[in-house]
């Protein structure tokens, strides 16, 4: 009777034994589910912050600009030659014939340019039509006395002084220059006066083309 009692008592604790362990290693493998999806949860995180820190980073960039322009505008440094214009802007190009009489000889339509690309897409297209593709460039917009001064720089001194010679050719190249910089039909914002270069340096006044060596105002 004792021997059975005793091989009862060792199955029992057997039974509890293998019992007990089954439940830890279920218990070790929720353990390592729930780090597994720790870690995971970690690297999201990580990851969530990396682009909240370069978001951040974009709108810090982004404020210091907008203070930037702020702080130009406050000091006046944009100037009105340089405000965006989303009007349509019709400027005429024009001459003058060996009768002295004004010719219309096309127009340059654009929208939203600034004054002085304006100038420079002129100055192009009279270089082609007029003179043979010789070089005319917009060197400045210069502020005198709170007026708005286009300097003109004529490259290439030969060519330009033979064109002046004669009272004819003096009058044609004089007009045609500075009208078509001044542009006086147009009413939208503009510069105020042009002056011309030649090669950089101070115009002398010539016989034929005097009115080409001053400033002169719409």
């Amino acid at each position: 009777m004792k021997k059975i009692l005793s091989v009862l008592c060792i199955g029992i604790l057997s039974v509890g034994i293998l019992g007990g362990c089954n439940s830890n290693t279920k218990s070790l493998n929720e353990i390592s589910k729930l780090d597994s999806e720790l870690v995971s949860t970690k690297e999201e995180l990580m990851n969530s912050n990396a682009q909240i820190n370069k978001l951040n980073s974009e709108l810090n960039d982004a404020n210091k600009k907008i203070k930037e322009l702020e702080k130009k505008i406050i000091e006046g440094n944009v100037a009105k030659s340089d405000k965006f214009d989303e009007t349509e802007q019709v400027l005429n190009i024009v001459t003058m014939n060996s009768d002295y009489e004004r010719l219309t000889e096309g127009e340059l339509i654009t929208t939203g340019l600034l004054v002085e690309d304006n100038i420079k897409m002129i100055l192009s297209i009279i270089s082609v039509k007029y003179y043979k593709n010789h070089i005319l460039e917009l060197s400045d917009i210069e502020t005198i006395n709170g007026k708005k001064i286009a300097v003109i720089n004529l490259v290439g001194d030969n060519y330009w002084f033979g064109k002046m010679q004669g009272t004819t050719g003096g009058s044609m190249i004089t007009y045609t220059l500075r009208e078509n910089i001044l542009q006086r039909e147009y009413k939208g914002d503009w510069i105020d006066g042009v002056k011309f270069l030649v090669d950089g340096k101070q115009f002398e006044e010539m016989q034929h083309a005097a009115e080409l060596s001053k400033s002169t105002f719409r």
